[in-house]
């Protein structure tokens, strides 16, 4: 989740923020008389240029990307073209759930009389900088940028401003931090020190978490700053003619100058590496390869550090959207992708799993979130965890990885019969957030006994079965394959319809089968409940051009049902990640022509757009939801290989 780096979504905490910011100055002259300024970044690989495998920074440029950040970072930057500076700071938790704002809604923009330029002349996005090159027309002033992280602290812009006018022009450099996050702004020796206070909340009534953190933030010239409330503002005056260069930054907990702008070379060649790590895919089409080397991106973008429960780093879905926690079923999909990658891949997969497994214990099951400074008390599918695990040892033979998290796999399926079997039919319920298909109509009439949950229980079981005999746990294994032998009969009695030829929900109360026609029915494919025949059935449903095989398949919801909403969350557009799971259960039944035709249309859906989204419209291929979506991207890289790692 808007998931990475397009498009501006604000971010939120949950506790106290402190923050010192230091503005440092000195401004250099070039001379008089300039009468153009240079165009940053224009020697680069052009947008459309021909390109080959592997892909690196100069090969992903765009003109429609406004974020940038680094690896490991807490926060990102937003730009807007016609702002130049260093942009909107925008901070997981304070921006995507507390506030929903900037932290800093400017760290320092580049104005004229309050005013920005009139005019774009030039703007670039690659994954290791932007360009932008404007004009203010009114005052003949000229403003060259390329702005970079330099690591997951630091952020800096190289500006050149050349003055065209006869007259003086006095250049604003204007800084504003939102009133919520309590901003105390002083003068010092050095420039401005801005100590903010802000309460990070969260969703589940948790105490506030209290982030205390110290940014500086600075121009290498130096005059006093004027100071209003929660705003600061540094000035320039530029001669007629004049063209002068300088640096701004942000960083923490300090700042020094001089930046050389070569050290923008040192991220280059660190996304570079990253980018050589993923599998060289079988790809012809330039699209098609930009596209999948942006989704790898996406991996080492949307990481953020170790901190608080966060025992590890971490990926979240979207930097830009949801920066504040990591998700549970999200990370299965991550994973299955970085298996295609190197040993950092691999450590990052492992990081996401031991984060998870090791929140458990806050709550006494595999949480739904984690944040920072809360580990959220909902729950998420129970078994691809342990599936995307399984695969993980495949690779690394990590005997120990599997002994360290086992304990805490097992007891989240147990948790889900001593607290979801409501009736004691070993049937679990869920509805809502918890399933994952958050707003969907199945659970329009409250919570169920679903075909999903159950399904993913019994593949759980057997995933979990495998890892105890991995450990030379007998009894353990023995013991998990009589769990799953219950749990696909129960299934198989309560769960199927035959008119219909599909699986369904049951109310919990009444046992009478919801019959809203939905994806979730291929869950029995995907755990091995089905029969052959019941496949087949429900393959006539799959297909139906009225029904789920719309122009752009599948939709979380039937066309044919009076709920379906093709741009409404869950409750009609296609979501990749249901897509890639229907491709797997149809490949364990050997129905390979619809698994193939599955994934192609699902690699053309991912790939209509410069940036893989949350979710797409069914029927016009619209990207929708959150940009440079984690999951989405993963599974493209996931699809792009023909990788269908075989369920438990």
């Amino acid at each position: 989740m808007a998931a990475g780096f397009l498009t501006a979504r604000s971010r939120t905490f949950g506790g106290y923020l402190v923050v010192v910011i230091v503005l440092l100055c000195a401004v250099t002259s070039w001379g008089s008389s300039a009468s153009k300024v240079s165009t940053l970044g224009q020697s680069k690989t052009p947008k459309n240029a021909a390109v080959s495998a592997p892909l690196h920074c100069g090969d992903l440029a765009v003109d429609d990307v406004y974020t940038i950040s680094y690896s490991g970072a807490h926060h990102y930057l937003n730009f807007d073209p016609f702002s130049p500076g260093l942009g909107a700071l925008n901070y997981r938790q304070f921006s995507d759930w507390s506030e929903r704002r900037p932290m800093f809604h400017s760290v320092l923009d580049v104005l004229v009389e309050g005013n920005g330029p009139s005019q774009l002349d030039y703007y670039m996005w690659r994954p290791d900088y932007i360009t932008i090159n404007a004009y203010f027309t009114e005052y003949d002033l000229q403003v060259a940028e390329q702005v970079a992280y330099l690591d997951s602290e630091t952020a800096v812009a190289w500006i050149t401003l050349t003055s065209l006018s006869t007259a003086p022009i006095t250049v604003d450099f204007f800084g504003q931090v939102d009133f919520a996050a309590n901003p105390v702004i002083s003068a010092s020796s050095t420039g401005v020190q801005v100590n903010i206070t802000a309460r990070l909340s969260n969703p589940w009534g948790e105490p506030a978490e209290v982030l205390e953190k110290t940014f500086a933030v600075g121009l290498d010239f130096y005059n006093s700053a004027t100071i209003n409330g929660n705003e600061y503002t540094f000035s320039l005056v530029l001669g007629p003619g004049e063209q002068r260069s300088l640096v701004a930054a942000i960083s923490s907990p300090s700042l020094s100058f001089p930046i050389d702008q070569k050290a923008i070379d040192d991220t280059t060649a660190t996304i570079d590496l990253w980018l050589d790590e993923v599998e060289i895919p079988d790809l012809e089409a330039e699209n098609d390869l930009i596209t999948y080397y942006t989704a790898w991106f996406q991996f080492w973008y949307n990481t953020e550090h170790a901190d608080g429960y966060w025992v590890r780093d971490i990926v979240t879905p979207s930097k830009s959207t949801y920066g504040r926690g990591v998700w549970l079923w999200d990370t299965g999909f991550h994973v299955f992708a970085l298996l295609l990658g190197g040993e950092n891949a691999l450590q990052l997969a492992k990081n996401q799993i031991i984060v998870l497994t090791n929140a458990s214990a806050q709550v006494g099951h595999l949480p739904r979130e984690v944040w920072v400074g809360v580990v959220g008390p909902d729950v998420q599918p129970p078994g691809i965890l342990t599936w995307a695990s399984l695969e993980l040892y495949k690779k690394t033979q990590d005997i120990e990885f599997i002994r360290t998290i086992y304990p805490a796999l097992a007891a989240n399926n147990e948790w889900f019969y001593q607290n979801r079997d409501y009736q004691g039919t070993n049937l679990c319920q869920w509805e809502g957030t918890d399933s994952g298909w958050d707003t969907s109509p199945r659970w329009d009439n409250g919570i169920v006994e679903a075909i999903d949950l159950n399904c993913w229980l019994g593949l759980d079981q057997k995933a979990l079965s495998e890892m105890a005999s991995l450990l030379n746990l007998s009894d353990d294994a023995s013991k998990w394959l009589s769990k799953w032998d219950l749990t696909s009969e129960t299934v198989q009695q309560n769960l199927w319809d035959e008119n219909m030829g599909l699986f369904f929900d049951r109310n919990p109360n009444t046992k009478e089968l919801y019959t809203v026609v939905t994806p979730a029915s291929f869950w029995s494919m995907l755990a091995g409940v089905a029969t052959v025949d019941q496949c087949q059935s429900q393959l006539v449903v799959m297909k139906n051009s009225s029904s789920l095989w719309l122009p752009y398949p599948m939709p979380v919801v039937a066309a044919t049902e009076p709920t379906f909403d093709p741009s409404n969350y869950w409750r009609g557009p296609t979501w990749i990640n249901i897509n890639w799971l229907t491709i797997v259960g149809l490949e364990r039944y050997g129905f390979e022509e619809e698994a193939d035709d599955l994934q192609e249309r699902s690699i053309s859906i991912v790939g209509s757009g410069p940036t893989p989204r949350e979710y797409y419209n069914p029927l016009t291929e619209e990207g929708l939801g959150a940009y440079n979506y984690m999951w989405t991207g993963a599974l493209y890289i996931v699809m792009v290989n023909d990788y269908r790692p075989p369920p438990p």
